[in-house]
Protein backbone atom coordinates (compact mmCIF):
# COMPACT_ATOMS: atom_id res chain seq x y z
CA UNK A 1 0.00 0.00 0.00
CA UNK A 2 1.54 2.93 -0.91
CA UNK A 3 1.33 6.78 1.23
CA UNK A 4 -1.98 7.63 3.22
CA UNK A 5 -3.33 10.90 3.50
CA UNK A 6 -6.37 12.11 5.77
CA UNK A 7 -8.49 14.00 3.46
CA UNK A 8 -8.97 17.27 2.50
CA UNK A 9 -12.47 17.62 4.40
CA UNK A 10 -11.58 16.62 7.69
CA UNK A 11 -10.04 18.24 11.06
CA UNK A 12 -8.96 15.78 13.67
CA UNK A 13 -8.83 17.56 16.99
CA UNK A 14 -7.56 16.54 20.25
CA UNK A 15 -8.28 18.13 23.90
CA UNK A 16 -8.77 16.80 27.46
CA UNK A 17 -8.41 13.56 26.68
CA UNK A 18 -10.98 13.80 23.76
CA UNK A 19 -10.44 12.61 19.78
CA UNK A 20 -11.93 13.89 17.33
CA UNK A 21 -12.98 13.74 13.50
CA UNK A 22 -14.68 16.72 12.15
CA UNK A 23 -16.30 16.37 8.62
CA UNK A 24 -16.31 19.69 7.32
CA UNK A 25 -18.37 18.99 4.68
CA UNK A 26 -21.57 17.98 5.84
CA UNK A 27 -20.90 18.84 9.62
CA UNK A 28 -20.81 15.70 10.90
CA UNK A 29 -18.22 14.63 13.73
CA UNK A 30 -16.94 11.51 14.79
CA UNK A 31 -15.80 10.56 18.39
CA UNK A 32 -12.52 8.41 18.28
CA UNK A 33 -10.27 6.22 20.61
CA UNK A 34 -6.41 6.89 21.09
CA UNK A 35 -5.33 4.66 18.81
CA UNK A 36 -7.31 5.39 15.90
CA UNK A 37 -6.64 9.14 16.53
CA UNK A 38 -2.82 8.31 16.55
CA UNK A 39 -3.32 6.88 13.61
CA UNK A 40 -5.24 9.33 11.60
CA UNK A 41 -2.95 11.69 12.91
CA UNK A 42 0.01 9.95 11.16
CA UNK A 43 -2.26 10.07 7.67
CA UNK A 44 -0.43 13.21 6.48
CA UNK A 45 0.83 11.96 3.16
CA UNK A 46 4.29 11.60 3.67
CA UNK A 47 3.98 7.39 5.95
CA UNK A 48 2.90 4.15 4.23
CA UNK A 49 1.28 1.63 6.15
CA UNK A 50 4.15 0.10 7.08
CA UNK A 51 5.54 3.40 8.52
CA UNK A 52 2.29 3.62 10.65
CA UNK A 53 2.41 0.33 11.79
CA UNK A 54 5.89 0.77 13.01
CA UNK A 55 5.22 4.06 14.80
CA UNK A 56 1.95 2.78 16.18
CA UNK A 57 3.76 0.01 17.92
CA UNK A 58 6.28 2.11 19.26
CA UNK A 59 3.93 4.58 21.08
CA UNK A 60 1.85 2.02 22.31
CA UNK A 61 3.97 -0.58 23.16
CA UNK A 62 1.94 -2.68 20.94
CA UNK A 63 2.15 -6.17 18.99
CA UNK A 64 2.69 -6.16 15.04
CA UNK A 65 -0.61 -8.37 14.63
CA UNK A 66 -2.60 -5.95 17.41
CA UNK A 67 -1.66 -2.77 16.02
CA UNK A 68 -2.31 -4.33 11.89
CA UNK A 69 -5.82 -6.06 13.14
CA UNK A 70 -6.99 -2.30 14.52
CA UNK A 71 -5.27 -0.47 11.90
CA UNK A 72 -6.51 -2.63 8.75
CA UNK A 73 -9.80 -2.65 9.77
CA UNK A 74 -9.61 1.40 10.47
CA UNK A 75 -7.86 2.12 7.05
CA UNK A 76 -10.27 -0.21 4.71
CA UNK A 77 -13.29 1.65 6.70
CA UNK A 78 -11.82 4.81 5.87
CA UNK A 79 -11.18 4.05 2.52
CA UNK A 80 -14.80 3.30 1.51
CA UNK A 81 -15.93 6.30 2.73
CA UNK A 82 -13.13 8.60 1.10
CA UNK A 83 -11.99 9.91 4.16
CA UNK A 84 -8.07 8.74 3.24
CA UNK A 85 -6.43 8.17 -0.17
CA UNK A 86 -3.79 5.80 -0.57
CA UNK A 87 -0.90 7.50 -3.43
Amino acid sequence: MGVLRLSEDLTLKSFEEKYLLFNNKDGSVFELNGMSYNILSLCDGKNTEDDIIRKVMEGFDASRDEVQKDLGGLIEALLKKNFITVS
